[in-house]
């Protein structure tokens, strides 16, 4: 007997995650909201701002990187060529 109503329970649970618009028109019948929420908008504007500066960063610390090893090559050359 407790076998099935723990089976009976993890159908229920099944059901109620598996189908998110039943249990969101079911716990508010009069509630016609739709779209993103203002917290998941704002997640998605920090997560797109903190993207761009990392991106930003790595591009600026390459082209760094490129041009200190072009300098310290074309110095080398300078100190070593005979006069």
């Amino acid at each position: 007997m407790a076998r099935s109503e723990t089976l009976r329970q993890w159908r229920s649970l099944a059901r109620y995650l598996c189908y998110p618009t039943h249990r969101h028109d079911q716990a508010n019948p009069s509630s016609s909201k739709s779209g993103i929420s203002k917290v998941a908008l704002i997640g998605i504007a920090l997560g797109t701002i903190a993207g761009a500066v990392t991106l930003s960063a790595i591009v600026s610390l390459l082209i760094l990187r490129l041009n200190t090893r072009k300098r310290h090559t074309s110095s080398r050359r300078h100190l070593y060529l005979p006069s």
